[in-house]
């Protein structure tokens, strides 16, 4: 059995981000931790850590790529580290019930409530064989609530996991790839604005030893990549875009000529793909209720040379007031709305947004989907379509939204609808509906 904080005298070899236990950086990672047990609701983690990281002026950039990997292992297996700990002190040979019907924000309390060296203590030691409780979990994951726990998601998440398998989005197989896959981090993914520079972008992405891979026109980078002194980033030519995300951009159908209102850009990622795939022409309408996300994305057009883009701020209550000329084409050719909502597709990137979510939070978005698809509709010229996505796997968010919609919206027809990116590919899990305008 292995104990916790065994004597420095024990075997030692390269340093990594499990090897939490005697690493010189341990104490700071142990205070870190207990600043983040102290929220009772986990902020965005990836901000945070950001704003903590200007106050240590101590830490180098391997320091802080450290810190970072280790709280965000901590919070992908907090829940499994917790479960583990229950059933050690109690002396249990299987999961507690009550872990297996916890609520994401009573995971979080959970995960706060397991002492920092305890749970350091259990993600060192998640591959070992030598300890009990370890094995005596591994045996329970036959079950899609058991999988869950062991992948760190909450378990009651499984009645969801068994009704995309009922519905036929995905087989078994599928949800247990999915749901393995929770345990691991995507590649960052690249999109070229300027596909004609590949040659030059692959070339200085592997002088640094950045690329990973290409998969058709997305590039995924290794974990040390740092894009601020590229070339290919100073002069537009490349933009982070998740892999599942650049599949929505691609997806929609746009003619030479399209006019497209990307109605909640946000950074702007596919509002970027979709000038790109017109090449310079027609129009490209971007709106967002944040006015310094617009302005970022002004910025960076004009990096990249993008003449047909224009930005509209917009509160998502009635249509912003467009050029007359799009009057003239009786609306948009294709109207995006890639909608608010829980991120859950991003859980393997952003593990602390799975103890967020509460059936509140979901019906406050839910809410907020249903009005932008009824807005947003209205600006659709007949014929045109309305494109639909989320970062989310739910279907509470995506096709019951677009079955609601549909009932009281008889002017449109579905198209298409599916899930994009993982269990497929290395990548978030995204939605596209694609609806068509009779």
């Amino acid at each position: 059995m292995v104990e916790p904080f065994p004597p420095r005298d024990a075997p030692t070899r390269e340093l990594s981000p499990l090897d939490f236990l005697h690493s010189p950086r341990t104490p700071h990672l142990l205070r870190l931790w207990e600043e983040v047990r102290a929220f009772e609701v986990l902020p965005q983690l990836d901000r945070w850590l950001t704003q903590r990281f200007r106050a240590e002026k101590k830490f180098g950039q391997k320091d802080r790529r450290w810190y970072s990997e280790a709280i965000f292992t901590a919070l992908r297996f907090g829940l499994w580290a917790a479960a583990l700990e229950e059933m050690k002190m109690r002396g249990l040979n299987e999961v507690p019930a009550e872990f297996l019907s916890l609520s994401p924000s009573a995971s979080w309390q959970a995960v706060r409530r397991l002492p920092p060296e305890r749970l350091f203590f259990w993600l060192a030691v998640r591959d070992s064989a030598d300890e009990p409780a370890v094995s005596a979990m591994r045996l329970g994951i036959d079950t899609w609530a058991g999988a869950l726990l062991w992948n760190g998601v909450p378990a009651q998440w499984a009645v969801v996991i068994e009704k995309r398998i009922a519905s036929g989005v995905w087989t078994s197989e599928q949800a247990k790839s999915f749901i393995a896959a929770q345990s691991t981090r995507p590649p960052l993914w690249l999109r070229l604005n300027h596909p004609e520079q590949l040659a030059r972008v692959t070339a200085e992405l592997e002088a640094k030893s950045y690329l990973e891979r290409r998969e058709g026109k997305a590039l995924a980078l290794r974990p040390n990549a740092s894009l601020g002194g590229l070339e290919a980033f100073a002069q537009g030519w490349i933009e982070i875009q998740d892999k599942a995300s650049q599949e929505i951009g691609e997806g929609l159908p746009l003619a030479p000529d399209a006019w497209v209102w990307d109605a909640c850009a946000g950074g702007g990622g596919k509002t970027m793909q979709l000038a790109a795939r017109l090449q310079g022409k027609g129009r490209v309408c971007a709106s967002d209720i944040r006015s310094h996300k617009l302005k970022d994305l002004e910025e960076r057009s004009q990096r990249a040379r993008f003449q047909n883009i224009s930005t509209y701020p917009w509160d998502g209550k009635q249509v912003p007031v467009f050029p007359q000329a799009l009057q003239k084409r009786g609306g948009f050719d294709v109207a995006l709305i890639d909608a608010p909502c829980t991120g859950a597709g991003t859980w393997r990137r952003n593990p602390d947004a799975k103890y967020r979510l509460d059936e509140a939070e979901l019906g406050r978005l839910m809410a907020i989907q249903d009005q932008l698809l009824r807005v947003v509709s209205t600006s659709v010229r007949p014929g045109g379509y309305l494109a639909y996505a989320t970062c989310s796997w739910l279907p509470a968010e995506n096709e019951d939204r677009v079955a609601a919609f549909l009932q009281t919206n008889v002017s449109f027809t579905l198209v298409s609808q599916s899930l994009l990116g993982c269990p497929g590919q290395d990548a978030d899990t995204m939605f596209l509906a694609l609806l068509q305008r009779v």
